[in-house]
């Protein structure tokens, strides 16, 4: 088989691998624990991890009149009303504050809140986060000793390999992709926010001022577009490029569970 065939072959395998990695994590997902969750701030962190965590803070306060945003999209403080340990940290650190900077200064708190869920059995702990990884990565990586293999032979013999070697550098960065992102939610995590979600789809058209964390925690800040709180939802999509979102999180290459970006849930789908 010359290296054109092949080319077409490994196409073909590297769809294969995509399926895989899409199919059997759900397969193997640990199955953690049942119940339900209503605290928004865990709805959050089950949704979206500690960025969701923080948005939904941060909306919170912006709700309630404690927090702004200047031109510059920085956070000011205007009233000090934090009714909660978190909320006063945020508060105490907002002023002339980024995201990103927001994001460090509260993710202790929200790693209290995940740990919670891990304890109940609705968030991976880091074992089956690499069980998961291994899952998703583990196509790929065949498909890449596949293609490798022939790329070798194929160079030894002098043959033009250099469309097969642009496919496996492509293969390789979704893989990369993939394993960064992992699954943490369980099925039993999965499963309450599915119905969280269900019974408040309202929320994802038209939220009040009162449930604009609980929208924001569940669907993310495209909720807020072109609310009175539209300046955080703008924030977050300005920072596409998300350096901080945690790659603990549950999203992958293709999107899923709304999160490659920094809308922090431009996309409203979160199942997985």
């Amino acid at each position: 088989m010359d290296g054109s065939v092949f080319a077409g072959v490994f196409v073909g395998l590297m769809v294969a691998a995509m399926v895989a990695s899409w199919l059997l994590p759900r397969m193997f997902r640990p199955s953690g624990a049942g119940g339900a969750v209503t605290d928004p701030l865990e709805l959050a962190c089950l949704a979206g991890g500690i960025p969701r965590y923080v948005e939904a803070l941060v909306t919170r306060l912006m709700a309630r009149g404690c927090l702004g945003m200047d031109e510059d999209q920085r956070f000011t403080v205007l009233l000090r009303d934090g009714r909660t340990g978190a909320e006063n940290e945020l508060l105490n650190n907002a002023q002339g504050a980024d995201f990103a900077q927001l994001l460090k200064v509260m993710r202790p708190y929200g790693q209290t809140v995940v740990d919670g869920l891990v304890e109940r059995g609705l968030w991976a702990n880091e074992g089956a986060l690499w069980q998961q990884r291994f899952w998703r990565t583990g196509p790929y990586v065949l498909v890449l000793l596949i293609g490798g293999a022939r790329w070798a032979i194929g160079y030894q013999a002098e043959e033009e390999v250099g469309g097969l070697g642009i496919l496996m550098a492509l293969l390789a960065i979704i893989a990369y992709y993939n394993f960064k992102a992992g699954e943490r939610r369980t099925t039993g995590g999965q499963a309450a926010l599915e119905a969280a979600q269900a019974s408040s789809e309202r929320l994802k058209r038209a939220p009040t001022q009162e449930e604009a964390a609980t929208a924001v925690a569940l669907f993310g800040t495209a909720v807020l577009a072109g609310s009175a709180l539209n300046g955080l939802h703008l924030l977050r999509t300005a920072g596409a490029s998300d350096a901080e979102y945690d790659h603990h999180d549950s999203s992958n290459f293709w999107g899923e569970n709304h999160v490659v970006g920094g809308c922090g849930g431009c996309s409203s789908d979160s199942s997985d």
